[in-house]
């Protein structure tokens, strides 16, 4: 089975309904509803007048709405997500609200951005690094960013324990068999494919560093069992002198 096109299908199944599903999930596994989540991925992510902000994995735009219902700052907001479906429900959505402003949408890979270099302020990621290649998503986002932007992501994190294969292997096993039931095939793929981008903080600090982001904080937050590695906020800056 192909897991590019998995992905897309098994998002493009859960479009209509992508918001109260990713709500339920929140709730049964962080005990976070998932206006909470978009409101600690915001917290830690100053924006300034002006901005220009990419939301990559917009899914049907939560985020960006948020930001421009805020009415604080004149932002410029870009969204991107690879699934088409979930785009035109974004659509969807600013077109029933009547924003006089709304953002730009794309459809396309995080892992080939189709902008510019050097162009946005921030670069936003809720609850999607884990279905990426992360080093080309985190080249892609230093790319695109300007000299001294922000990258801030919010994500699962994932367990030390878990780079052992055996255990990789039984943790994909009931994230397969947990979503097979609760949803479908497609996305039980998705889900089980995932397991092994999960990453430790330490993981993603260096790989963070390894592509050359500055001022790097990453803190651990609270999920309601135990046994789930807690959701990881991830803040860390393109250098104001781009030595790369």
């Amino acid at each position: 089975m192909d897991d590019h096109n998995s992905l897309i299908e098994a998002f493009t199944e859960m479009a209509p309904r992508y918001e109260k599903v990713v709500d339920s999930e929140l709730r049964l596994f962080w005990g976070w509803s998932y206006d909470q989540f978009v409101t600690q991925i915001l917290s830690q992510t100053p924006l300034k007048e002006n901005d220009r902000i990419l939301d990559i994995a917009t899914g049907t735009g939560v985020i960006p709405m948020r930001i421009l219902k805020t009415g604080d700052h004149n932002h410029s907001i870009h969204g991107l997500d690879i699934t088409y479906a979930m785009l035109k429900h974004a659509k969807l959505r600013f077109s029933r609200a009547g924003f006089e402003q709304t953002p730009k949408f794309t459809c396309a890979s995080a892992m080939e951005m189709p902008y510019r270099s050097q162009v946005y302020d921030t670069v936003l990621c809720g609850l999607a690094t884990h279905h990426m290649d992360v080093p080309s998503l985190l080249s892609e986002s230093y790319r695109v960013l300007k000299p001294g932007g922000q990258l801030s992501i919010t994500d699962v994190g994932g367990s030390p324990l878990w780079r052992i294969p055996v255990i990789r292997f039984f943790v994909s096993t009931i994230a397969f068999v947990y979503f097979l039931f609760k949803e479908n095939l497609d996305r039980a793929w998705a889900e089980a494919t995932a397991v092994p981008n999960l990453r430790t903080s330490e993981r993603w600090a260096s790989a963070l560093k390894g592509q050359g982001f500055e001022e790097i904080t990453i803190k651990v937050l609270t999920s309601r069992f135990s046994w789930i590695p807690e959701p990881l906020a991830i803040r860390a800056n393109k250098p104001w002198r781009d030595n790369k």
